[in-house]
């Protein structure tokens, strides 16, 4: 039981450290404010930030526990969880194979946001539910993750770890991070685009009952 509560947390800090690893808004403010702000003030942030994981990820984990009592709606779910992955592997190969290179620059808001700005967004971010979502949309047919509250609880502490891992990276070492991730991003982008199609097949064969 301990040891599924243990691989539960560890699935949560990889899928908290992916949900960051890309350059976005959040990230690359943490960036920012690392270059204008004392360390103890940045890492306060960040912790804020890492602690919004928990409740998100709760609630919609939750949700997805109850609607895998709903027999059709999980057999929807799993094929809608093929197609997203599947698209996002196609549109992913594409758009990086037709991406023009960017240096680090480029990939930088032209405006530092205030921190009360950056944490009300980080709070009331619109991204959070639909990404949850996906996840558990993912995860909800799967045997091996435990969908007891306390398997779910779990695994979000292990998603705000994740999260405060990568977001203290871009923080720490913010500079060298982004140029390796503009040097090798198509690379980058052609292994999750793999990653994700891989899962898609994964997916497509477990709902033909091909593989358990």
């Amino acid at each position: 039981m301990y040891m599924s509560w243990l691989l539960q947390g560890g699935i949560g800090i990889l899928v908290g450290l992916y949900s960051y690893l890309s350059p976005g808004i959040i990230n690359i403010q943490v960036f920012q404010l690392s270059l204008h702000h004392a360390w103890r003030k940045v890492l306060f942030i960040i912790g804020i930030i890492a602690f919004v994981e928990i409740p998100y990820c709760m609630l919609c984990m939750s949700g997805f526990k109850w609607l895998m009592s709903i027999r059709y709606l999980q057999l929807f779910l799993s094929w809608g969880v093929f197609l997203m992955m599947f698209i996002m592997a196609i549109v992913m190969f594409y758009k990086t194979y037709t991406e023009i290179p960017k240096d680090e620059t480029s990939v930088l808001p032209p405006k530092l946001m205030t921190i009360p700005s950056l944490l009300l967004f980080a709070i009331l971010n619109p991204f959070q539910l639909s990404a949850w979502s996906i996840w558990g949309a993912y995860f909800v047919d799967k045997t091996w993750f435990s969908w007891t509250y306390t398997g779910i609880f779990f695994f979000s502490i292990g998603a705000c770890i994740g999260a405060f891992l990568i977001l203290f990276t871009y923080g720490h070492i913010g500079k060298r991070w982004m140029h390796f991730f503009t040097q090798h991003k198509k690379q980058l982008d052609y292994t999750i685009a793999t990653l994700l199609l891989f899962l898609s097949m994964v997916q497509l064969l477990r709902n033909l009952n091909i593989v358990s």
